[in-house]
């Protein structure tokens, strides 16, 4: 038998599962959720190349993720190319853990969907020959999967081995087929970090989602490191930590940029264009601050990093050196003890740096800034009149319409007007000037709970932008009672007893 045909059996035992592609990674009894498994099986090494022997060449593999069975966890369907011979598909499925349910031999080496919600299966043209053809429709039930012919066809009265006589239909399944005609492929990613936990993590998030600005910017940053080669074979990282203690994240991401928000806006910091040619990495300590240090040389040398004002600014570097019996130490240009060496380095959690901190790349490309916004069941007063608002509780405050407030504090000397800037996506808000109602204000809500996202629009009082929390809800914005009231110097109270808040334009402000 020639080598061609070796290669043919060998393919088909693989179809069957007689001989696999690979040995499937044996899991560790723990509890993963099937983004992890999948992630971890396609991140595992003998995946990431070449398979090579003697009888098979299989070319770089793609993957893909379909729900073929519409159980609400998809499958993982991973392509190998054997050169000169058509694909093979493996399938994955997850129930406490991942598993291997069986294999699709392909003619044409693409697989179709379709569209239809009753239709979560694969498409395939599996098997032509001279006339004889035949399409398959793939899916699973009872946990195994099964494969439907939805069209063959054959040579009748052929007297040459099939080579000649009259094409006849021996089945067709209409409604299949014409899915199957309608030529919607399913999509195949290679084997790249970013296409690893973009389809995996994102997969069956509504379009509408609004990712955290995070998310976003890690995305961007992997496609570019990835598009660039320029990561050096290491797998990409990202840590979150609240470096400045104001209960809002930083975002450090391969040890070289720092992503931070400020006043609700997203800015960087790059290590490489502040240390210049020094070869230094940054890394979040076990205490949380933000440190630098050289990846080269004898020396011991932290620079911690403070957040301050929207900028990153530089604390006097510390540096321990050891060398062949010499000790020195040093805190900027004064020379210290090993023992106030060793304080700062436990103050400032360096001792063990890259000790125990996990990899939150995943977590971080799933943020969202959609919360869940609950009606809020509090009374409200104005001036001693009882109003009802379209109001919600997130996080413990309870936020109201933007232009509600102002509307119920128009025409006394707490009056504030909103504008709308659509070119600067703008919110202007304009102190002692009357509200010009649009329509709307204080409509009742339904009482359900909604989602709610960060609003990036900027905020403008009296032409100086402020910082407030603000959510849109359902097109409008909600910002937090204390906010607006402080800005405003508006009275705010609460009677616990009677869940009541109360609103008086005739007294100041006091914070809680």
């Amino acid at each position: 038998m020639n080598k061609r045909g070796l290669l043919a059996i060998l393919v088909f035992c693989m179809i069957l599962g007689i001989v696999p592609v690979f040995s499937l990674p044996v899991q560790a009894e723990k509890t993963m959720t099937w983004q992890d498994a999948y992630f971890e099986l396609l991140d595992n090494p003998s995946m990431q190349h070449e398979v090579i022997d003697s009888l098979l060449t299989i070319k770089d593999p793609l993957f893909a993720i379909r729900d073929i069975d519409n159980n609400g966890i998809p499958e993982l369907i991973i392509r190998w190319d054997p050169v000169d011979l058509p694909g093979i598909y493996e399938i994955f499925t997850y129930s406490n853990g991942v598993k291997k349910i069986g294999s699709i031999g392909m003619r044409t080496g693409t697989l179709f969907i379709s569209d239809k919600l009753d239709l979560p299966g694969l498409l395939t043209y599996t098997y032509a020959y001279n006339g004889n053809e035949t399409f398959e429709y793939t899916t699973i039930k009872n946990k195994e999967l099964v494969s439907e012919t939805i069209w063959s066809s054959a040579r009748k009265d052929s007297t040459d081995g099939g080579y000649s006589g009259e094409i006849v239909v021996i089945k067709n399944n209409e409604r299949l087929m014409a899915e199957l005609n309608r030529g919607i492929e399913l999509m195949e990613y290679p084997f790249t970090p970013i296409n690893m936990y973009d389809k995996i993590y994102s997969y069956g998030r509504a379009q509408e989602t609004n990712p955290h600005p995070y998310a976003i910017a890690l995305r961007d940053y992997l496609k570019e490191v990835n598009d660039k080669d320029d990561n050096n074979g290491y797998p990409p990282t990202a840590y979150l930590a609240d470096i400045n203690r104001d209960g809002i994240m930083e975002m450090l991401v391969n040890g070289t940029r720092l992503f931070y928000l400020q006043d609700g806006k997203l800015k960087t910091y790059d290590i490489e264009a502040d240390f210049g040619d020094a070869d230094y990495t940054m890394e979040f300590s076990q205490n949380n601050y933000l440190v630098a240090q050289p990846t080269v040389g004898d020396a011991e040398a932290t620079t911690v990093l403070i957040l301050k004002d929207g900028k990153i600014v530089k604390e006097p570097e510390f540096v321990g050196m050891y060398f062949l019996g010499y000790t020195s130490f040093m805190h900027g240009d004064k020379e210290i003890s090993e023992l106030e060496y060793e304080k700062l380095k436990e103050f400032y959690g360096v001792t063990e740096v890259y000790s125990n901190r996990k990899n939150q790349i995943d977590e971080i490309l799933a943020m969202t800034n959609t919360i869940k916004a609950m009606t809020t069941s509090s009374k409200v007063k104005v001036n001693g009149i009882l109003k009802e608002f379209e109001s919600y509780n997130i996080n413990g405050n309870n936020y109201f319409k933007l232009r509600d407030l102002a509307q119920v504090v128009n025409k006394t000397s707490k009056n504030f007007e909103v504008e709308w800037d659509g070119a600067k996506n703008a919110i202007r808000l304009i102190s002692n000037k009357a509200y010009t109602p649009v329509g709307g204000e204080l409509a009742k809500g339904d009482g359900k709970t909604k989602s709610a996202q960060v609003t990036t629009s900027a905020i403008y009082k009296d032409g100086k932008e402020i910082s407030l929390t603000a959510y849109n809800i359902g097109g409008s914005n909600f910002f937090k009672l204390r906010d607006i009231a402080k800005a405003f110097d508006i009275g705010v109270t609460w009677d616990g007893p009677t869940n009541t808040v109360g609103i008086d334009t005739g007294k100041r402000y006091v914070a809680e």
